[in-house]
């Protein structure tokens, strides 16, 4: 279901259609042919992590960010902020075990969302 992370750059996106429902579950492109929207994403950009954070995993990484080194670094143990290749630093997001957000970069439209999977205090920076 759609969820406070389909907000602002987010909130536009491609999703599978063919689910029973709107929502619903429906996970194969090429059964993809109409009816309702499916709760799976179109395949979305590509991305490596070559450093992490301990406990965050990174789910989507917005198109517009493009090719580069980007950076998602931990501020005051519980804060993540974004900075996509070549941009400058976003505001600093507050997250918490079990929750999932959309971190902009200082250019809103490049932007990650991630997802918190600890209760330990966030540390380090994790470079995609």
């Amino acid at each position: 279901m759609l969820g406070e992370q389909y907000k602002e750059a987010d909130a536009i996106g491609l999703f599978l259609t063919g689910a029973a429902g709107d929502g619903g579950e429906q996970t194969d492109p090429y059964f993809s042919l109409g009816n309702y929207r499916s709760s799976s994403r179109v395949e979305q950009i590509g991305f490596f992590v070559n450093q992490s954070i301990p406990g965050i995993a990174i789910e989507r990484v917005g198109g517009a960010n493009g090719c580069g080194l980007g950076s998602l670094e931990t501020i005051n143990g519980n804060k993540l902020r974004w900075t996509a290749p070549g941009d400058t630093a976003g505001a600093a997001i507050l997250i918490a075990n079990g929750q999932t957000r959309m971190l902009q970069s200082a250019d809103p439209v490049k932007f990650i969302v991630v997802s918190c999977h600890t209760n330990n205090e966030l540390r380090g920076a994790g470079l995609q």
